[in-house]
């Protein structure tokens, strides 16, 4: 008896899922062999998921002191309402948006379980089987799949200078007349600002025109802030524009989408919750349909509640989190420029690109994949840049969020693999 189902079996949405590239090797392979200082020093270290840990004992101790309430009980008995427990929801959009002029209205915001539900859910709303997402690239790997799995809409990348990335509206009118009506059409922009992985910020002006240029041809712009918490200079973080605060500005904020969470800033992708804005009636209400399908646990939502009023705590962890972050990417952008590999040095997030191609016997995806593999054997992950839609063959996403003895040990080991007998020359010196 054969328990195997034959693929005639399936939909043709469930085929369709089969020709998305698979992201889980990563991440497999690190489960396989897990990197441990003292059960499992040789275990392998992985840079390729882009988690933020440098703070996951702080975290860990708050979360200690988490307990379920009679008042907390409720939402685990009862339904908890239409987009979401309303405190959960007011302390969320206070902490996310403490730093604009003129915050977002609660009633024009809703909670999702993440910003993959957010994606999923907003691609089936706002464009149709084969339509086109474009969104500058470099970009996000799981992107791709969050717009695709399910509503089957295609995610095209506009090309970023590597070393000077700025939105050029030039870029996005070419890549919407080379898609728009080829089998479906271009429908929404995604911006995530400040970008992943490359970890640049935008400037007001261009993020305006960009607008602008969309809006001319009625197109949806989804922006992403997910990273905005964790920009490391105080400078930045002032100079930076959250799209939010930039739609009076606009000729039609109703098209932009706002979304954000706090998987990579407080460290905690455990607790599926992200909040998402829009000042549109029609889209609120279609989302409102589609809510059960990615509403956030309850219990989940209790221990945002939970981190969140602790403002101290939160000031801190953000202040910690902001310097360990600095630290590890100025100790990995040296270290690559010391091996001749070129990387764009972030200014925010927990990732960067690095150009490795010097260390290809040909410039060919097939090199690529097969210095992948020999990372992963020398005990080192990091992600292709094939998935994220890098420029060229060679460039690969480094995710520095790890704790300091794993960044500094991973590094050390793509140098006994690509430059035996060199040393790393520095260390990451900041108290743990």
């Amino acid at each position: 008896l054969s328990l195997s189902l034959p693929l005639s079996m399936l939909s043709l949405r469930g085929l369709s899922l089969l020709s998305l590239p698979d992201l889980s090797f990563n991440l497999t392979a690190a489960q396989s062999d897990p990197f441990h200082p003292q059960r499992n020093p040789t275990g392998r270290i992985n840079l390729g998921t882009a988690e933020n840990r440098v703070c996951e004992k702080e975290v860990s101790d708050k979360l200690e002191g988490f307990r379920l309430t009679p008042d907390g009980n409720q939402w685990l008995q009862r339904y908890a309402g239409i987009g979401g427990v309303r405190g959960t929801k007011a302390l969320l959009l206070s902490h996310l948006s403490e730093a604009l002029s003129s915050p977002p209205s609660i009633d024009h915001s809703i909670l999702l379980h993440s910003c993959t539900a957010s994606y999923d859910v907003l691609a089936h709303l706002l464009c149709d089987p084969n339509d086109y997402i474009l969104t500058p690239s470099p970009f996000y790997a799981r992107v791709r799949s969050d717009c695709g799995e399910r509503s089957e809409v295609v995610v095209k990348g506009v090309p970023l200078n590597m070393m000077n990335p700025r939105l050029d509206v030039d870029h996005f009118e070419r890549e919407f007349d080379r898609w728009n009506g080829k089998g479906g059409r271009v429908t929404a922009v995604i911006i995530m600002n400040p970008h992943n992985p490359l970890g640049n910020i935008y400037q007001k002006e261009e993020l305006v025109e960009l607008c602008e240029w969309a809006m001319s041809k009625d197109l949806f712009l989804i922006f992403d802030e997910i990273l905005s918490g964790i920009i490391y200079d105080e400078d930045d973080r002032t100079s930076f524009h959250s799209i939010l605060d930039l739609l009076p500005l606009l000729s039609k904020p109703e098209l932009v989408v706002w979304m954000s969470s706090l998987s990579k800033d407080i460290g905690i992708p455990g607790v599926r919750c992200s909040l998402l804005y829009s000042s549109s009636p029609s889209l609120l209400r279609s989302l409102i349909r589609l809510e059960a399908l990615a509403d956030v646990p309850a219990p989940d939502q209790l221990i945002v509640q939970h981190l969140l009023e602790d403002r101290d705590w939160i000031s801190s962890i953000f202040s910690s989190a902001r310097h360990r972050l600095s630290a590890h990417a100025q100790f990995l952008v040296h270290s690559l420029h010391s091996i001749d590999v070129p990387c764009f040095p972030p200014k925010a997030g927990i990732t960067l690109m690095a150009d490795f191609s010097k260390y290809l016997p040909t410039a060919s995806i097939e090199e690529e994949d097969a210095l992948h593999l020999r990372l992963v054997h020398a005990g080192v992950i990091l992600t292709k840049g094939g998935p994220t839609h890098a420029p060229s063959p060679g460039w690969f996403r480094i995710a520095f969020g790890v704790p300091k003895v794993e960044l500094q040990l991973g590094v050390a080991r793509v140098f006994e693999l690509l430059v035996p007998g060199r040393k790393v020359e520095r260390e990451i010196t900041y108290e743990q």
